[in-house]
């Protein structure tokens, strides 16, 4: 509480101030919504005790995206990486 009550004294000492914390709490909220959005998808399982493996209820027509990703490290190592995407039906 005392980092909002030093922001609103800053808010008050300089008004320039303000377009900045509206846009800041505006793109925060934005995001928190966002993720919560995500977290209630329908390809979301939270609950681990009664279905631990939830990508086997998958059905034969459900389509992925699947993306591959090459990384080069500093010693010259190449490691591919197969990204597995899903796809909204």
């Amino acid at each position: 509480m005392k980092m909002f009550r030093t922001m609103y004294k800053q808010a008050k000492k300089h008004p320039g101030l303000m377009p900045q914390f509206f846009f800041m709490f505006v793109g925060v909220s934005g995001a928190f919504l966002y993720l919560m959005r995500l977290a209630r998808g329908p390809y979301i399982s939270w609950d681990r005790k009664n279905n631990p493996e939830p990508w086997n209820n998958l059905g034969p027509t459900y389509q992925y995206k699947v993306k591959m990703v090459h990384l080069i490290t500093e010693e010259q190592h190449t490691y591919t990486l197969l990204l597995n995407i899903e796809t909204d039906q």
